[in-house]
């Protein structure tokens, strides 16, 4: 692992994602009203009074209430999305590269078939297919990128099943599930850790964009997408509508970026300092 301090990228990665996932847990019990329209406050911008400190949007809804509200959407599709990734993905490979034979040539089939379409596109496809809402969001984003963590950890796991330690646990009578799990998932760990973070850029991206096209949160619950989507048509007239959300949304995503490259730098010693 390299040493040195914490860059101040890093910090204000932090910074950024612990103010997301605190207002986003908090959201709950603040006074918001995310839903309850004004129509005296319609796209009304930016001021100083409670109710319109970030505008207001085209029923007269606080923006930022509606944006915290949206947090707490994408923070609890985010967990969800990336432990079924997770859990989905790191037992098909640790099965298939433990195993070998005929269920790693299984997993590299379905990964490889996986892999022929476009990740969102192919998110956006059985999105449809299961119909608008959340729950299958997170359904269609779990089908679709488990395969990362299924391939980082099949090859992790065809390097380790042949390493001195792995055979010597088998030699001493310890049965397949315990090595698995006492003497090769602990040294996935980092690696893994990674890829989870990575994967939590993608998932809120992703479920941003099925917002956006009318297949995530449905109305009148607030997503960060589907905010962007409605703000797209009042753009000449309240640029702040689409601009705020989409600098929420731009903020998270590069703060996750950053803290996913920061701990590849310091967990691979390979990694370029």
């Amino acid at each position: 692992m390299s040493g040195g301090r914490p860059s101040r990228r890093l910090w204000a990665a932090l910074a950024v994602l612990g103010l997301w996932a605190v207002l986003a847990l908090l959201s709950p019990w603040l006074p918001l009203a995310p839903d309850t329209p004004r129509l005296d406050q319609v796209l009304a911008p930016p001021a100083w009074q409670p109710g319109q400190w970030l505008g207001c949007d085209e029923l007269g809804r606080p923006l930022l209430d509606r944006l915290l509200a949206g947090a707490r959407v994408s923070l609890l599709v985010v967990l969800q999305v990336v432990a079924g990734q997770a859990v989905l993905g790191i037992g098909a490979g640790l099965l298939g590269g433990y195993l070998g034979g005929l269920p790693d040539r299984a997993l590299r089939a379905l990964t490889d078939l996986t892999l022929a379409f476009p990740g969102l596109l192919l998110a956006l496809l059985l999105a449809g297919l299961l119909g608008p809402g959340i729950d299958n969001v997170v359904i269609a984003l779990v089908a679709v990128g488990w395969v990362g963590f299924a391939r980082l950890t099949r090859a992790q796991v065809l390097s380790l099943r042949r390493s001195d330690h792995v055979a010597a646990a088998l030699a001493l009578g310890c049965g397949h599930g315990r090595v698995l799990g006492r003497h090769v998932l602990p040294l996935l760990a980092a690696p893994l850790l990674v890829e989870a973070v990575l994967a939590c850029a993608g998932a809120i991206t992703a479920e941003a964009g099925l917002s956006f096209l009318g297949l995530g949160v449905q109305p009148p619950q607030a997503s960060w997408g589907g905010l962007i989507r409605e703000g797209a048509r009042y753009l000449l007239v309240a640029p702040h509508y689409l601009l705020l959300p989409g600098l929420a949304l731009v903020a998270v995503i590069y703060a996750v970026s950053v803290l996913g490259e920061q701990l590849r730098r310091r967990l691979d010693p390979r990694w370029p300092a």
